[in-house]
């Protein structure tokens, strides 16, 4: 199809001027009113236009060029603007000027052919223009051919436009557009230079809408303007369109806000998408609903909206991970303030978290015939979740456990019998065909139920659980694991640390393993974990020692300098003099005490828990109400689960 047309040529003319409206008085939309026509007035493909005029400055034209991106970012724009400096009197030149004579416009009109890919897609098309290339330009230089959408030709157009692509005659030149690129084949691609056009980003598009409603004698506030432009998906001449849209809606009111586009446009607003994460962070499911419920009444697409909350929890972890996050984060100013005070309250898992379901419920949404009912129990479930620990913390803690329990004849390798379950209980089972044993009652009298004791049966009901009080390790258990070092620091350092300080009280009755118990157990972070498996060698005025087996995995971790430091100037501050920190393989002769066995935090805490459980576990056995349902129906006492929090029953 030939655009000869000098109507359209003279309102390409008019667009060029700015003017308001062409002569017929009819209304241009600003997307053809405000079309560039110098490689300058493109927004955001300098990348493209360099490099164009640049080959036109140098004599390095291609004969075929294939521009490809998302719709409205100009790739039709610059294939114009390339025709007009192609074949500008006097051309080629890279800055065409933007000319006003319908008759030069209706002349460049005849030798530029724009072509619809969609509407001419056989091979019977292409027939045609391989015999229309052979033909010299009417007036013009260069005889262009821009066919849009060429993704749209059939195989066999493709195949009959191979040769005549490849040596075209001198005079022509092709230039393709499409959206979808990877339908074109590959003997066509090999064939031109590609020009991947990019989305024009939110702050240089809201720079360009300024600049036009200065042109308009119109206002807007940089929020207004940031909400069209991320409804544009990076395409102008979509931002333009609902630009149109906006400026119609708004006709007689001194200022376009962002309120009102988002009442034009059917799309949430930014404070909407603050609201909704601020309650979620809050745990507040009542106020996330209520923001649904205003959604809905206002008639918003709650698809689209479960889209743009992705895209703000995305920010959001976005902002809370980055420093400086920069053109990662597409927000004005006073949102990027929002969205780092908003973030800094809440922990980088727990955005994630959030972020994950919501792309799952994103993605349910969409396909749902309930989009309402889907998004509110979508929003419940976020409110209502638990934050998740960390998978890295999770794996070290299962990599400690994997240890303690998976080497033969060391601690932890035969778990106290019901020992790391909740609460503690005692199952009975079923009546045996031999008479229940009946020493324990015979020899003691009945005396006081003991503490934190129950026994749950099939028949009858539980006694009350009754409070116990605080279990205490047995003091020779941390006696026999206490190295035989002096805790107390150099003269010069003090022996208590001040409270106020943030350091870790200490007393000079404690052994030296109890203190380094009490000093790690007041650290956080995740380097911290590893030197609780390390044996306390020793703890002398300012130095401690830990020793690991020769070639564990523990070892490598712990001689980690930059690790070894950390944890050692985070003692340092908690107890409030400096501390070297020694890691070193143990040998052979720290291991002839027995006593070594329980030199290790993670070892004494093993300790105390199976000795906890052993005496739960008895005096379980040994409550009145065990041994009154015992003797009762003839049962015997199979196992006791014990926890750290007492009965369950």
């Amino acid at each position: 199809m030939v655009t000869d047309d000098k109507s359209i040529a003279m309102a390409e003319a008019q667009s060029a001027q700015g003017s308001a409206a062409p002569s017929t008085g009819g209304y241009v939309v600003l997307a053809r009113r405000y079309r560039p026509t110098r490689f300058e007035q493109v927004v955001g493909q300098q990348h493209v236009t360099r490099t164009l005029q640049n080959a036109i400055r140098v004599g390095r034209v291609h004969h075929a060029y294939l521009f490809t991106g998302s719709r409205g970012v100009g790739k039709t724009t610059v294939a114009r603007i390339l025709a007009r400096a192609l074949n500008q009197p006097g051309g080629p030149t890279p800055d065409p000027p933007a000319s006003a004579d319908p008759e030069q416009e209706a002349r460049f009109a005849v030798d530029v052919i724009e072509i619809d890919g969609a509407s001419h897609t056989g091979v019977d098309d292409v027939r045609e223009l391989r015999e229309a290339v052979r033909y010299l330009p009417a007036h013009s230089r260069y005889k262009i051919y821009i066919i849009d959408e060429v993704h749209m030709l059939s195989t066999s157009a493709f195949n009959a436009l191979l040769k005549t692509l490849e040596e075209p005659p001198p005079h022509v030149v092709f230039v393709f557009a499409t959206t979808e690129p990877h339908k074109i084949p590959a003997t066509i691609l090999s064939r031109c230079q590609r020009f991947d056009f990019k989305r024009v980003p939110t702050p240089l598009l809201v720079e360009h809408l300024q600049r036009l409603l200065v042109e308009e004698q119109l206002s807007a506030e940089p929020g207004a303007l940031a909400l069209i432009a991320r409804a544009a998906e990076g395409g102008v001449r979509d931002a333009l369109s609902l630009l149109d849209q906006v400026i119609a809606y708004a006709a007689g009111r001194g200022s376009i806000d962002a309120p009102l586009v988002a009442e034009v446009l059917g799309v949430a607003d930014r404070r909407v998408l603050f609201s909704l994460s601020a309650a979620l962070l809050a745990r507040d499911a009542a106020a996330a609903l209520a923001v649904v419920d205003r959604l809905f009444a206002d008639g918003h697409d709650l698809a689209r909206f479960a889209q743009d909350l992705v895209g703000h929890l995305r920010d959001l972890v976005v902002v809370r991970t980055c420093v400086d996050p920069g053109t990662l984060v597409e927000a004005t100013e006073a949102e990027l303030a929002e969205l780092r005070a908003q973030s800094a309250g809440a922990a980088a898992p727990q955005l994630q978290q959030l972020f994950e379901r919501s792309v799952r419920a994103a993605e349910q949404i969409a396909r749902s015939s309930f989009p309402r009912l889907q998004l509110e129990m979508a929003l419940i479930e976020l409110a209502e979740a638990v934050p998740m620990l960390p998978l890295g913390e999770l794996v070290e803690r299962l990599e400690a456990m994997e240890r303690r329990l998976g080497t033969p004849g060391g601690p932890g390798a035969a778990p106290a019998p019901g020992g790391g379950g909740r609460g503690l209980g005692a199952t009975v089972a079923a009546p045996s065909t031999t008479a229940p044993s009946k020493r324990r009652a015979a020899a003691e009298p009945p005396r006081e139920p003991a503490p934190a004791a129950s026994v749950p049966v099939a028949t009858g009901r539980p006694p009350p659980p009754v409070q116990a009080p605080p279990v205490q390790a047995p003091p020779a258990a941390v006696a026999s694991a206490a190295p035989a070092v002096s805790p107390q620091p150099a003269d010069d350092s003090p022996a208590v640390a001040d409270a106020e300080s943030g350091s870790v009280p200490v007393s000079a009755a404690m052994s030296p393993l109890e203190r380094w118990r009490t000093l790690l157990q007041q650290l956080e972070g995740p380097a911290v974990g590893v030197f609780s498996c390390g044996r306390l060698l020793g703890w002398e005025g300012r130095r401690i020692e830990l020793g690991y087996p020769a070639g564990s995995f523990e070892l490598q971790r712990a001689e980690d300098r930059e690790r070894c430091r950390a944890v050692a100037s985070l003692c340092s501050a908690k107890l409030g003099y400096e501390i070297e920190l020694q890691v070193r393989a143990l040998r052979p002769d720290d291991q002839v005490s027995p006593e070594l066995a329980q030199q290790s935090v993670l070892e004494l805490q093993e300790h105390e828990r199976r000795e906890r459980a052993r005496r739960l576990t008895e005096e379980a056995i040994e409550h009145p109400s065990t041994r009154a349902l015992v003797a009762r129906f003839g049962a015997t006492v199979k196992s006791v689960t014990t926890g750290p929090e007492g009965v369950e029953s």
